[in-house]
């Protein structure tokens, strides 16, 4: 385990993974110092993996780029949610999603909750089914919202209020802005897992928050708790940034680990992928791998 992928050309963050027949698929942002797009690659054992390739690179949405999946299994495929990257001129980042049935074969991406965010940036969206209903969490400006839907291509609808996601040691909120969410069930419970971070830093925690109330009930989906921080280990290779854009995979069914992939960077080729306010074809971003950690109990993680 540990570190699972690097590519000298890519700086790699927001990965996820699902696990079909046998074939764990793994599919994560991938910045060169132009744009970004939505890679993806293969492993038999999450020890290696096949070099990545472009799965979606906005074009044929015209957009500048794709970044941020998400990957759950639906009621009937499996879905990867995405957004623009970019900041086209008149297009602000948006949320899209594919549909698959094998992980390999991808539709062409369709927008998602755009009837709500059309003309706002919004980012690192995450989906739910639960019981018929689709729920979205996303990034908005200033705030974290959820919303709703009978389909994925709508109508959505905001659910009303604020978003609350709460420290299990305090019951209040920690004092941490958050993004790259995922739903996911955990013993049957719905839990959120969020990178929460300090603002304008390389501060990033992985923290995972459960559900409180009836999932039944939309007001439940707004109400998050017994958060805490998980610890997973840290290496060399990521050393200055540990544990960016967690991803869980519940595997505990088949081979007794929950997984974690997330992304990291220590200070080798920092400057390279950095540059200057004046050098636009690089991003702050860092040379970023992709790492993976297991545990039986989601508290004590190792390598």
């Amino acid at each position: 385990m540990s570190l699972l992928y690097s590519d000298p050309a890519y700086s790699l963050k927001d990965a996820c993974l699902a696990f079909e027949q046998g074939v764990w698929h793994l599919f994560t942002s991938a910045f060169d110092q132009e744009r970004s797009v939505v890679a993806r690659s293969r492993s038999p054992d999450l020890i290696s993996c096949d070099p990545i390739e472009t799965l979606f690179d906005g074009l044929e949405q015209d957009r500048i780029g794709m970044c941020s999946p998400d990957v759950m299994k639906g009621p009937e495929a499996w879905i990867l949610v995405c957004n623009s990257w970019g900041q086209k001129k008149g297009f602000p980042n948006a949320l899209y999603y594919g549909v698959s049935e094998d992980l390999t074969c991808w539709r062409t991406l369709r927008p998602l909750a755009q009837e709500l965010t059309a003309g706002t940036r919004v980012i690192d969206g995450s989906l739910a089914w639960h019981e018929g209903t689709w729920f979205l969490i996303c990034k908005c400006p200033g705030r974290t919202r959820c919303a709703q839907a009978r389909s994925l291509d709508g109508p959505w609808e905001w659910i009303p209020g604020e978003m609350k996601f709460l420290d299990g040691t305090t019951g209040e909120p920690n004092e941490y802005h958050r993004e790259n969410f995922q739903f996911l069930q955990l013993d049957g419970v719905w839990h959120v897992v969020s990178t929460d971070f300090v603002a304008y830093s390389n501060q990033n925690y992985p923290w995972l928050y459960r559900m409180e109330g009836d999932p039944l009930l939309p007001e439940s989906w707004l109400r998050w708790t017994q958060g805490r921080a998980l610890e997973l280990p840290t290496e060399e290779w990521n050393s200055l940034d540990a544990h960016n854009a967690v991803a869980l995979v519940d595997h505990r069914s088949h081979d007794g680990w929950v997984y974690a992939i997330f992304g990291g960077k220590d200070e080798q080729r920092k400057d390279e992928f950095c540059g200057t306010a004046s050098e636009e074809k690089h991003w702050a971003r860092g040379w970023n791998r992709l790492g993976t950690a297991r545990s039986r109990d989601l508290v004590r993680w190792g390598v």
